[in-house]
């Protein structure tokens, strides 16, 4: 029992020792050198803490300062929680008050709570000696603006997410996104300055004549509703990574899971997530129920225990592991356009072939919505693919309502709520769509018509992560496939965004699907991201083969963009070159004929710094006849960028 009762109120949060000196010319700073030793005495937010030196270089001064705790490492873990002391009715009695705090101390400490040692799942981060990290910033209040807001709102930056009664150095340890890399730019009202030209073509937003039915709802919030989720924010690594190093023991029962899952951390975002990580490593899609119609209700406990299930049994087990931990969720059933779906289909009220379920959350008054079961893959081929698909989680209302349509309309969490044909008018978008900040500048629905055999669509996208990445398509038209003309434009879409244009031709009256996919700069494979139907009531007389790209999302080519061209006439070639950094790397564009020796060069002609790109042409008499190549020439090696046929 200390001397003075009062240390007990004044006992440090932590003790530190300081990694490195830290000098400030802040005047509410604490300076320090390496070696001190720092009691910590309050935690301003997630970086900065405040205290004294107790031990060191500068413990005489007895200064008490903010200081960012980057610069330390504590030594000395937190002291176990004291309860309140008990109100006497003579505190005058210091022999009582005395006994009071011990025995209050003895018991808080007996009660208190194991905490799940979770130090093998962090993984190590590197650091370099005698070389200061940047200091974390001030700044109380984050700015951020919702995707579904039209207006930036201040909101205040999020606690830490463990449990602060229970700080421990071995627990997960969470970081937090720094920024988002989305475009954004004030919308004019005039609809003469969204209009501007490609090619001698008037491009304008016409998302405001021909509306989407989903813009004009709005999400349904409850009274604590403070500002929309943006889960972009956040970095929910360690969240997944302790989540799926769960070890066996811990998945005898639901509540051992749930506690477990959750326990460790304070934000019930962190919660959720730790739910649904789990649940989308260790659950497989069961097929072969699926597809032979025999399959039976599971409770959670059978599907824990078999690791199989089928969308109910994944949403129940959410719903029962959520309620263990006291979270706000529920369960809801209705249609989904999931396995075997196809653009143009129509899903009816009693369709079982599309029936699906999944679950809703409250959470910081917005209701959301997760799918586990999509969020855990995908079905093709009658075989379940395991892929993490993270957009299912806590998903907004107004994206959810493309793919899932409730029974009951209330829980769709819109207002006004959509109609079943609106939902089945909807194009078929896949989840990479709204997770690359894509939309259309012109509202189709599920199908589009051809005019003149032909088909032009320009789509704009909000988010810019640096890289070179480009949309592109095929279309299926009765058994061929016919890939599309993609470009990737130097100019800024309507709203400042990145503009993309996709063309595709119709050889014959009919109808085909469209198939879109986001190409990414470095990766082979591509995601698909929207399906529409296309309908063409002309006779083909029109329809002209467009050239052969080849995949090169550094490139692109905006003239000429059909494969056959005319003998003996002048043709103008021109290529926008994107992810110049200097004049050393402006490749050498060239263009060389059926004949050997013809080889020309393609000339500079304009220079975007800000856009990181040049564009490069050349007008060209085609005196040879055959197969001519658009090329980046490397040394004495050359790549294809399209081939023409010159007839």
């Amino acid at each position: 029992m200390p001397a003075n009762w009062e240390d007990l109120l004044w006992r440090p949060l932590h003790t530190v020792k300081a990694t490195m000196d830290y000098q400030s010319d802040h005047p509410m700073d604490l300076c320090f050198e390496a070696g001190d030793i720092i009691d910590v005495l309050g935690i301003e937010n997630d970086n900065w803490w405040n205290g004294c030196i107790v031990k060191g270089h500068n413990v005489k001064s007895k200064n008490f300062g903010s200081f960012p705790k980057i610069f330390v490492e504590i030594i000395e873990e937190p002291p176990q929680k004291l309860s309140k002391p008990k109100k006497l009715t003579n505190p005058w009695f210091k022999d009582d008050l005395e006994k009071t705090i011990e025995q209050q101390s003895e018991n808080s400490i007996s009660k208190q709570k194991p905490v799940v040692n979770s130090k093998s799942l962090v993984k190590p981060q590197p650091s370099v000696d005698n070389i200061p990290p940047p200091l974390p910033s001030r700044e109380k209040l984050l700015i951020r603006q919702s995707s579904t807001m039209s207006a930036k709102t201040i909101v205040p930056r999020n606690k830490s997410p463990i449990r602060q009664d229970s700080f421990n150095t071995d627990r997960p340890a969470i970081r937090r996104k720094n920024s988002s890399n989305s475009i954004s730019s004030e919308k004019s009202s005039s609809k003469a300055s969204t209009a501007f030209s490609i090619e001698s073509e008037t491009l304008v937003d016409e998302s405001e004549e021909n509306p989407d039915p989903v813009s004009r709802c709005l999400p349904i919030v409850d009274k604590d509703f403070d500002d929309y989720l943006d889960t972009s924010e956040y970095d929910f690594s360690t969240v997944d990574e302790y989540a799926r190093e769960t070890p066996e023991s811990e998945t005898k029962s639901e509540a051992r899971l749930a506690h477990y899952l959750t326990s460790v951390w304070d934000d019930d975002i962190y919660k959720l997530r730790a739910i649904f990580a789990w649940i989308t490593d260790n659950i497989t899609y069961d097929c072969d129920s699926f597809f032979s119609g025999k399959f039976s209700h599971k409770s959670p406990k059978d599907v824990l225990k078999s690791r199989t299930a089928v969308c109910a049994g994944y949403a129940e087990l959410f719903y029962s592991l959520a309620n263990e931990a006291g979270l706000h969720v529920w369960q809801i059933s209705g249609s989904a356009k999931g396995a075997g779906f196809q653009v143009g289909d129509t899903i009816g009220p009693n369709d079982r072939a599309y029936a699906h379920a999944w679950n809703g959350a409250l959470y910081r008054g917005e209701y959301l919505l997760i799918d586990s079961t999509w969020g855990a893959g995908h079905v093709n081929d009658k075989m379940f693919n395991k892929k993490f698909k993270p957009f299912y989680f806590l998903t907004s209302p107004t994206k959810f309502i493309y793919s899932h349509f409730p029974e009951k309309s209330s829980q769709q969490y819109l207002q006004p709520t959509i109609t079943r044909k609106e939902f089945n008018n909807q194009p078929y978008y896949m989840s990479d769509f709204f997770n690359e900040g894509l939309r259309f500048l012109r509202y189709y629905g599920s199908e589009i018509e051809a005019i003149d055999d032909n088909i032009i669509l320009n789509l704009e996208q909000s988010i810019d992560d640096g890289r070179i990445n480009k949309v592109i398509a095929s279309m299926e038209w009765k058994g061929q496939k016919l890939d599309a003309f993609s470009q990737r434009l130097a100019i800024p879409g309507p709203n400042g965004g990145i503009l993309h244009r996709l063309r595709i031709g119709c050889p014959t009256r009919g109808e085909g699907i469209l198939k879109l996919f986001y190409q990414k700069e470095g990766q082979e494979w591509f995601p698909a991201i929207c399906n529409i139907l296309v309908k063409n009531h002309g006779t083909g007389a029109k329809y002209k083969q467009f050239a052969k790209q080849y995949t090169d999302s550094s490139y692109t080519i905006i003239k000429p963009i059909y494969q056959t061209l005319s003998f003996a006439k002048r043709t103008h070639f021109e290529v926008i070159s994107f992810n110049i950094k200097s004049n050393k790397n402006i490749p050498e564009l060239v263009l060389y004929g059926p004949e050997t020796g013809t080889q020309l060069s393609l000339e500079l002609i304009d220079r975007n710094d800000s856009k990181k790109c040049v564009t490069m042409a050349r007008d060209v008499m085609l005196n040879f006849k055959g197969t001519w190549c658009l090329a980046v020439k490397n040394g004495n090696s050359y790549r294809a960028l399209a081939h023409y046929d010159v007839k």
